[in-house]
């Protein structure tokens, strides 16, 4: 037999090409195969880890000898302080030259120097680093070690302000120098009186060294320092309609709106019956800036030709998509006030809105129609509704074309109508009101919030200077809620530098999602984001999946992610001896590669807000996915802004300083206990003003007159409801809410909030309410238990049930679940009164379809409280 033409056959030795016969044939052509017994293989796994010991010792002597010349930038630290106290600047640039030896960059990465007027920051991936290049030292930026983060605030505060806090004293001394800026305006709260002294603006703290006078000193998120509230970042531009336009000139043919291509819509059955809906999607198909605004032109004139009048309102009832944001712009080309509307809310809150806001026109997708047909008799305004295409959206379309009071058009046909016939854009003017967006309703009925463009625009400007090295080359993933501001903000900041924004799903999110069929990416694995936006309870959920799988692999593969992550959470918290350099190079490699990959590989930046972020989940995206979160402080009336923490804080439990377009201040709130002169630090309601701070509410006006306020020097202010701590160096701390605290029978109080965000925690838990009655001496909750950790539990237990809502009903689960609670509680130091004392365990999830929480997540109490009231008094029974 000759060998195979086009195949290689192994060496045995036989050179005729023939075969060799017989027994000798069979022992040549039998490869032996050797199989290493478990001993050998442990022997060698624990040869690697010993390897990978010997390796971290060297780097931590490494370590230790970078410190020592650490060290010596630390002597100069008093010597700086005082040469700027006294204004000797010429010895304090000196100082700081000595400081920047070869050595001393090359260990701490000294950052280079940026253009005053330029609209990012320095590139401060490398936090450990001091050293400003500019000779100016009013216009410097200097990013130091964690250990002298208080010299850095000081040195941005010095030269400007006749108040200088010298930030590495321990007690805060001011000196008071009337040489510095004599210029500087009087603070605009000097006159309110003890009870509203604990103030910041943008970083400000009131000093408490001081009584009860308001001293202050500046973050500096712009080199040129803030006199006023910054309102728009770019030169002549005042309205979201210039600011888009302009975009699309300057970035023509850069990638705008991503949108993936559905191939297939399958539908599976699972064994209990159950079906599920499961997407094939293909990869991401991209429309430029030039074509989108194209796009947005012909829409806009579309509008009109359908006989939509300018002085009519629009709502946008749809999910997250691009077609969302090109009827937004459009809307703003010809002045037209959007109504937003959550794709999730419910039939009597969609009423409510439609007709509250006299909507002639509603632009929405194909299961907002099924909504819109159900409830047609009841919308008094409605003449026209505009469907975005999609696949299985003909039989909604042919049944609202029954409704004889609508006209039904497809996007595409006011596209085409408008391309035929153009219409001359009537661009806004700043204060015109752009955006009417309905509040998630989590306290009752939605309310409408009016945001002018000058709102929006001061707070997308704001943001330009806080998130470093913004531009074209980003990527950016749209999958929340263009109806919350959050997402509606965000993708305006995405759109004004020229990044690319791919549109997906929470359903989508990643390979594992709930409707991705299996072997099809997620949106994430597609698109490879570099930013991205996500509320608690998505994070939540991503840190539990990732700990549930590290802990079925179990093995050496579990002691390895235990170790890297503790050698990491170390670094992070600010010790020498964690993982650094070389080490947490290994580390990403041998470990957290995979779970960068969940997330495309590519974030550097994730901003978490709409509800607090727990420090343990926080934590543990900075380490797993190696990206830094920004946590910020918002609220839609205030147009999201407030506070945003800087790029390289990694502190836990913060929202940051206030943004350069916000003003913070607390105001005692005695019944709850909290004060504005309370030790250490100073607590309160927050208060927010600015140029972002909203005009208001729709029809409306003795809610507005309620929350919103004008100070005799036209400032507008926001009273949240909220509680805070402000911290030495300007940054906030959300610890409370009014609304969320209740008075147990003997005097208590309980925070529920605080309690919900300690016990979520627990892996049993999916999401929890806690419920406290004034007339009770206890608290208790209802916990939506999740399914997969209860379901593991049981079989390891041996435990048999007919179905999961018997499981939730026995009595050894219900124990199981309240010890978790109780442990979680314990860690965080809970008072006895505030750990529920009885819970009731619900198997169904709370999702916005059910009504129980808003499109952010947040709870519904008096909804759930409602569903649930049966529930809530056999508790207390």
């Amino acid at each position: 037999m000759a060998n195979n033409q086009g195949s290689e056959a192994p060496h045995n030795g036989n050179t005729s090409g023939n075969l060799p016969q017989g027994g000798e044939a069979e022992r040549q052509q039998t490869p032996v195969v050797y199989h290493p017994t478990l001993t050998e293989v442990m022997t060698k796994q624990n040869q690697l880890i010993a390897t990978l010991f010997t390796q971290m010792q060297q780097l931590q002597k490494q370590m230790q000898e970078q410190q020592a010349q650490l060290f010596r930038l630390q002597q100069h630290q008093h010597e700086l302080s005082l040469q700027l106290i006294y204004g000797d600047f010429a010895n304090f640039q000196r100082l700081v030259n000595e400081a920047i030896t070869p050595e001393t960059r090359d260990l701490t990465g000294a950052p280079g120097h940026r253009h005053p007027h330029q609209g990012h920051r320095h590139d401060r991936r490398h936090t450990h680093s001091l050293g400003p290049t500019s000779v100016e030292p009013d216009r410097r930026r200097i990013a130091a070690p964690r250990r002298t983060r208080k010299l850095r605030r000081f040195l941005l505060a010095a030269g400007r302000h006749q108040s200088i806090a010298v930030a590495t004293s321990e007690d805060y001394d001011v000196v008071e120098d009337p040489e510095f800026y004599p210029e500087v305006p009087p603070s605009p709260f000097a006159d309110q009186g003890n009870s509203e002294t604990g103030w910041s603006h943008p970083g400000h703290y009131k000093d408490r060294s001081a009584g009860s006078v308001a001293k202050h000193f500046r973050t500096n998120h712009k080199s040129n320092g803030f006199e006023q509230p910054v309102e728009t970042h770019w030169e002549g531009v005042f309205t979201l309609a210039e600011l888009f336009e302009q975009s699309c000139k300057q970035y023509v043919y850069m990638p705008l709106f991503g949108t993936r291509k559905l191939i297939s819509r399958e539908t599976e059955v699972a064994r209990d019956g159950r079906s599920f809906e499961k997407l094939h999607l293909g990869q991401y198909e991209w429309k430029n800036y030039v074509d989108a605004f194209k796009t947005v032109c012909d829409f806009s004139s579309g509008l009109l030709q359908i006989g939509h009048q300018r002085d009519e309102h629009i709502a946008i009832f749809a999910d997250t998509r691009a077609e969302w944001q090109i009827a937004l712009q459009a809307c703003f080309r010809q002045n037209i006030t959007v109504v937003t509307i959550y794709a999730s809310l419910g039939e009597g809150a969609l009423c409510h809105s439609l007709n509250e806001t006299e909507v002639t026109t509603v632009i929405c997708g194909r299961k907002e129609m099924k909504k819109l047909i159900d409830i047609h008799g009841q919308l008094d305004t409605l003449k026209h509704v505009i469907y975005i295409n999609e696949e299985g959206v003909s039989s909604e379309v042919s049944l609202a074309k029954k409704c004889t009071s609508w006209r039904v058009e497809s996007f595409e046909e006011v596209e085409r109508l408008g391309l035929e016939t153009p219409v001359e854009a009537k661009l806004p003017l700043p204060s015109d009101t752009a955006v009417i967006m309905y509040t998630s309703g989590s306290t009752g009925m939605p309310k409408g919030v009016m945001m002018s463009h000058r709102n929006v625009l001061a707070v997308v400007s704001a943001v330009m200077t806080i998130v470093p090295a913004l531009g074209k080359k980003d990527v950016y993933l749209a999958y929340l809620p263009l109806a919350h501001i959050l997402e509606l903000a965000a993708e305006t900041v995405m759109s004004a530098v020229g990044a690319s924004i791919g549109y997906g799903s929470p359903l989508t999110l990643t390979d594992a999602s709930n409707k991705i069929k299996k072997g099809t990416q997620g949106d994430a694995s597609a698109l490879k984001p570099t930013l991205m936006t996500a509320v608690p309870a998505i994070l939540d959920r991503v840190r539990d999946s990732v700990r549930k799988n590290v802990d079925a692999k179990g093995g050496v593969a579990k002691k390895l992610f235990d170790i890297a992550y503790s050698r990491r959470l170390a670094a992070i918290n600010g010790s020498w001896f964690g993982a650094w350099g070389l080490e947490k190079f290994l580390w990403d490699m041998l470990v957290f590669q995979k779970v960068h990959a969940i997330l495309g590989g590519r974030i550097r930046f994730i901003l978490s807000g709409g509800a607090p972020l727990s420090g343990d989940t926080q934590r543990f995206i900075n380490i797993c996915f190696g990206a830094p979160i920004g946590q910020g402080y918002g609220l839609t009336e205030t147009c999201a802004g407030g506070t945003f923490s800087e790029y390289d804080d990694t502190s836990v439990g913060r929202v940051g300083a206030p943004l350069p377009c916000s003003y913070i201040k607390l105001i005692n709130w005695a019944e709850g206990g909290y004060l504005t002169n309370d030790s250490p630090n100073p607590r309160g309601e927050i208060v927010i003003g600015g140029p972002n701070v909203t005009k208001g509410y729709f029809k409306n006006e003795a809610k507005t007159n309620e929350v919103y306020k004008d100070d005799e020097r036209g400032m507008r202010w926001f009273y949240s409801g909220d509680i805070g701590r402000l911290h030495p160096d300007g940054c906030l701390e959300i610890i409370d809410r009014k609304k969320d605290i209740v008075k147990l029978q003997h005097g208590e109080y309980v925070s529920l909030g605080k309690v919900e965000a300690a016990l979520s925690v627990s892996p049993y838990v999916d999401n929890i309410m806690i419920h406290a009655d004034p007339f009770h001496s206890y608290c208790v909750a209802l916990v939506v238990v999740s399914h997969s950790e209860l379901k593991d539990w049981a079989s390891k237990q041996g435990i048999t049930y007919t179905d999961f809502s018997d499981l939730c009903q026995k009595q050894e689960t219900v124990k199981e679940v309240l010890q978790s609670l109780t442990k979680a509680a314990k860690q965080v130091r809970l008072e006895k009164f505030e750990i529920p004392a009885k819970i009731k365990l619900i198997e169904e999830p709370w999702t916005p379809e059910s009504g129980l929480v808003t499109a952010a997540l947040k709870l519904k109490r008096e909804v759930i409280k409602k569903t649930h009231q049966n529930d809530l008094a056999q508790l207390y029974r």
